[in-house]
This record gives C-alpha cells, sequence and structure tokens, in this order.
C-alpha cells in the first residue's frame, strides 16, 4: 500500500535537480568522509537516471500522435548527437580540401 503511495509522488526534474545541487556541495566538504561521499555519489547516480527517464517520458508525451515515442525519444538524442558528429566530420574535410586546393 505504500508502495502506490510512492509512485503517486514523482519526483520532478526540479527537484531532483536541486538535490543533485545540495549532493554537490555536500561533497565538497574536504571533511566528508568517504563512505559518506561514496553514499551520495550513489543517490546521485540514481538520480541521474531517474532525470533522464523523465526527459525520455517528455520527449514521448511531446512525438506526434502517428510516431512511434520509443523512436522519437531515441532519435531527438541519437540525431543531436550525430548531426554534431557530421559537423566535426565535414569541419575537418573542408579543410583538407582547402589543404590539397592549396598545394596544386
Amino acid at each position: 500500500m505504500n508502495r502506490q503511495g510512492s509512485e503517486e509522488e514523482k519526483p520532478t526534474f526540479e527537484g531532483i535537480n536541486e538535490r543533485l545541487k545540495e549532493i554537490g556541495a555536500l561533497v565538497d566538504d574536504p571533511e566528508m568522509p568517504l563512505d559518506d561521499a561514496l553514499g551520495l555519489f550513489e543517490e546521485a547516480v540514481q538520480l541521474g537516471m531517474q532525470a533522464s527517464s523523465l526527459l525520455e517520458e517528455g520527449i514521448a508525451q511531446s512525438a506526434p500522435a502517428g510516431e512511434d515515442a520509443g523512436a522519437a525519444a531515441g532519435e531527438g538524442l541519437a540525431g543531436a548527437a550525430s548531426a554534431n558528429a557530421g559537423a566535426a566530420a565535414g569541419a575537418g574535410e573542408g579543410a583538407m580540401g582547402a589543404e590539397e586546393g592549396a598545394g596544386a
């Protein structure tokens, strides 16, 4: 029965972000014992996974009705990464082409 109550109170992205900031401030203390810092690190990893899930849910909810929500979330994250990689590769090719033109 408690489990249902915790499901209703889903964490918000803002709440997770605030807790991560608190954890960051806590681990900045050089006097913090290593065991405590490791516990906070584990909590931060879990919070990061929750934040990622919330973002994926938001992307899926904003996808057009006919589009597969899972594909939309994947395309949003992977598409941005491949666009950045393509831009970097294109910039490298442009520089190589300029060098070849100057040598001819």
